[in-house]
């Protein structure tokens, strides 16, 4: 009878032990994993919203770039045709 009780206390320690080291341990461990979840979806959602801006911005100034560019082609344009204009009258002058 005296070894059956050693026996139960043993195991009774065994228990003891895991409730205190082994559990504490697992909880940790699976906290550490969910911060680590957590913050691994809330940096990619921060980094895509930020990668939508950055393409917003640049198409904005893609956008401005080619109606500057319009703008400019259009004066060019202008200003040769009034130079042709120019030119074609002298031309006529020198006829004459």
């Amino acid at each position: 009878m005296i070894k059956i009780k050693k026996n139960k206390v043993k195991s009774k320690k065994g228990s003891i032990k895991v409730r205190l080291l082994v559990i504490p341990i697992i909880v940790i461990i699976l906290s550490i994993f969910a911060i680590g979840a957590v913050s691994s979806l809330m940096v990619r959602n921060s980094l895509i919203s930020q990668m939508k801006e950055n393409g917003e911005f640049l198409l904005k100034q893609f956008s401005s770039r080619i109606e500057d560019n319009t703008n400019s082609l259009d004066v060019i344009n202008d200003s040769i045709e009034n130079d042709i204009i120019n030119a074609s009258k002298v031309i006529e002058g020198e006829g004459d």
